[in-house]
């Protein structure tokens, strides 16, 4: 009746080792566990805080002279002649040019590098070539965006600012004088 009495079990260090082990692999998993969901989170915080700038810091305009927009087009060479104005707190690294044609085209080109820098408070004046080059007098324009770009985190693609751009419909681009 007590014959398991006489048998030996583990050694008390091997039963500590065993313990220590499995208490550092539930630790390590509880870990990476924990890191990946934050890393996320930390992910998408840093992409809205950029939006959010977006919507608050970004503010710029075509100003209007001789109650036109500041914006034409020049026949001979298809280049847009656009100045714009940084009204935002923060700096504007580059900006789109969207044009939807009646038609149903739509162009879309970048601007975006040093040269298309407006920093704030800046009356930037832009001669641009769209690609592929429209003969704007001749062409009826549904409408132009100009969206601008930020640049969000450093070393990370700039973001683009959809809700802050420049948006007119129905608008005839005049032939610059």
């Amino acid at each position: 009746m007590f014959k398991y009495f006489n048998k030996k079990g583990i050694s008390p260090i091997i039963a500590t080792v065993l313990l220590v082990v499995i208490t550092i692999a539930i630790g390590a998993t509880t870990m990476a566990f924990i890191r990946s969901l934050t890393d996320t989170n930390f992910e998408t915080a840093k992409e809205q805080t950029a939006k959010i700038a977006c919507g608050s810091q970004i503010q710029f305009e075509i100003p209007i002279v001789s109650k036109k927009y500041k914006i034409c087009y020049y026949n001979d060479t298809g280049t847009i002649n656009l100045l714009l104005h940084n009204t935002g707190s923060v700096d504007i690294k580059g900006f789109s040019l969207t044009t939807i044609l009646t038609n149903g085209s739509v162009y879309t080109t970048d601007f975006t590098g040093d040269s298309n820098i407006i920093v704030k408070n800046e009356y930037k004046t832009y001669n641009l070539t769209p690609s592929p080059t429209v003969d704007y007098t001749t062409t009826s324009v549904s409408q132009w965006r100009v969206e601008p770009e930020i640049q969000g985190d450093p070393g990370k693609e700039l973001t683009v600012c959809t809700d802050s751009a420049i948006v007119r419909d129905d608008v005839q681009i005049a032939v610059c004088d």
